[in-house]
C-alpha cells in the first residue's frame, strides 16, 4: 500500500468538533503531514457524492450525472436508456411542514414502503425500489422524459450540470414542487409526472405508515463513464453512491465493517493494494442531527478505534480530510473549507487537523481536484 486515504464525512465545522474533540493519534499523524484548507467543490456545499468524485480527481461538472442513477446502480436496480432514475426519502410531514426529512425506519420497513406504493399508485412506468434505511430509488420508465427537473428535497438544489448544493431549509421547511430546469417539453412532462407521484404516494402513505410523505432528489438519466483510477485502488464503501463511483472507476469495491476497529483491521489486511480509500460517516450523522456533542464524541472515537490501528502501516502516505463541512447549527452541509493533512517526509509543523491549524498550513487553500495530483507530488519529495 502507497496511499491511505481517510475521508471524514462532515467533519468540518463552526465551531471546529476537530478542535474540541482529543484525538491524540490524529493529531500525531498531522505533525507527519503538510496540511492546508480545501473547498471539495469551490463555491457549493456539496453532497458527498459530488464530493467523493472530485476528491478522488474527476470534475463533477464534467463527470455528475445525478445521484438517483449512482445509487441505483450499486443496489442491484436496474434501469434502461430513456430512463428517469431519483433517489428518494421517507419523511414525515405535519401541516406542510417536513419534520423528518429522513425518517429512523428499518429495511424491511422501506420494502413494505415500496411495495405499498407499487400495488397502490397505479402509474405505468412509474416504480419504488428500497435500497437502504429510509432511501430508495424511484425510476420512471417512460418515452419522452429528462432529467433536467429540480429536486423536491428543501435541503438540496441542483444549481449546474446535475451539481446541487445543500441549503439551509433541511427541516422545518415544506417541500419544493418539482420545476423543469430547463424549456424542453421532456422536462416539463417529467417535472409534472413527479409532482403528479408526489401527491399520489402523500395520499396513499397519509394513514398509519412510518413515514406520510416521499422527498425526491438527484434526478439522472444514465452513469458517468469516469476515466480508470490510476493503480490498484480498493474503497471501503457503506453508500451505494460511492460504491457506484468506486466501480465505476475501475476500483475493488467492498463493504465498509461496522465498527471502526474492523475498518482498521480490514484497512492493515488491503496492504497489497496500491491505494485504498475509506470513508467513514459518523460526523456528518451527528451534525445533520444538530448534535455537535456527539460529533465531538464520534471524532474521538474514530481517533481511539481508528487511526490509532492505522497511523504507522510501514511506508503509507496518510491523507485525511473531509468531503464538506457539516454544520451542527444548522444541520446542512456548508460551503466551508475543510482541514486537509498529508504525510510527507517535509512535515510544515502543523500540531493538529483542525480548521483552525490547517489553514495555517504549507498548502495553503485547494481545489477538491486539484488532490490527487498534489498527494503524488509529495509522495515524489
Amino acid at each position: 500500500m502507497r496511499l491511505l486515504f481517510v475521508i471524514l464525512d462532515g467533519a468540518g465545522d463552526s465551531p471546529s468538533a476537530l478542535e474540541a474533540a482529543k484525538t491524540p493519534n490524529l493529531d500525531e499523524i498531522a505533525q507527519r503531514s503538510k496540511t492546508g484548507m480545501l473547498f471539495p467543490i469551490k463555491g457549493v456545499a456539496p453532497e458527498s457524492d459530488q464530493a467523493m468524485m472530485a476528491l478522488l480527481g474527476y470534475d463533477p461538472y464534467a463527470y455528475y450525472t445525478g445521484r438517483g442513477p449512482l445509487e441505483a446502480y450499486d443496489a442491484g436496480v436496474s434501469f434502461g436508456e430513456g430512463d428517469v432514475v431519483f433517489r428518494g426519502n421517507f419523511s414525515v410531514m405535519k401541516n406542510g411542514i417536513i419534520t423528518e426529512p429522513s425518517v429512523e425506519i428499518s429495511e424491511e420497513t422501506n420494502a413494505k414502503l415500496c411495495a405499498l406504493l407499487n400495488e397502490k399508485i397505479g402509474m405505468r412506468g412509474v416504480k419504488f425500489h428500497a435500497t437502504k434505511g429510509y432511501r430508495f430509488a424511484l425510476v420512471l420508465s417512460r418515452p419522452g422524459l429528462s432529467a433536467a427537473v429540480q429536486n423536491t428535497h428543501p435541503g438540496y438544489a441542483v444549481i449546474k450540470n446535475r451539481i446541487s448544493t445543500a441549503l439551509e431549509e433541511r427541516t422545518g421547511a415544506a417541500p419544493r414542487t418539482c420545476e423543469p430546469l430547463d424549456g424542453s417539453p421532456e422536462s416539463k412532462k417529467t417535472a409534472e409526472l413527479v409532482n403528479e407521484i408526489t401527491a399520489k404516494a402523500a395520499a396513499i402513505l397519509e394513514d398509519g405508515n412510518a413515514a406520510n410523505y416521499i422527498l425526491l432528489r438527484g434526478a439522472g438519466a444514465d452513469l458517468p463513464e469516469l476515466p480508470a483510477a490510476q493503480g490498484m485502488w480498493c474503497m471501503l464503501a457503506d453508500s451505494h453512491a460511492d460504491a457506484t463511483i468506486g466501480k465505476l472507476a475501475g476500483m475493488a469495491v467492498q463493504k465498509k465493517p461496522e465498527s471502526n476497529a474492523e475498518v482498521a483491521k480490514k484497512v492493515v489486511s488491503l496492504y497489497a493494494y496500491d491505494n485504498v480509500c475509506v470513508q467513514i460517516k459518523s460526523p456528518d450523522s451527528h451534525s445533520h442531527r444538530k448534535d455537535f456533542r456527539g460529533k465531538v464524541k464520534a471524532l474521538e472515537e474514530i481517533d481511539r478505534d481508528f487511526f490509532s490501528a492505522v497511523k504507522n502501516i510501514p511506508g503509507v502516505t496518510i491523507a485525511v480530510t473531509a468531503d464538506h463541512a457539516t454544520s451542527s447549527a444548522l444541520g446542512a452541509h456548508t460551503k466551508d473549507p475543510v482541514p486537509i493533512c498529508i504525510t510527507s517526509k517535509k512535515p510544515d509543523g502543523t500540531k493538529r487537523l483542525s480548521e483552525i491549524e490547517c489553514i495555517k498550513g504549507s498548502l495553503g487553500e485547494l481545489d477538491g481536484s486539484e488532490l490527487m495530483p498534489l498527494i503524488n507530488r509529495i509522495q515524489s519529495e
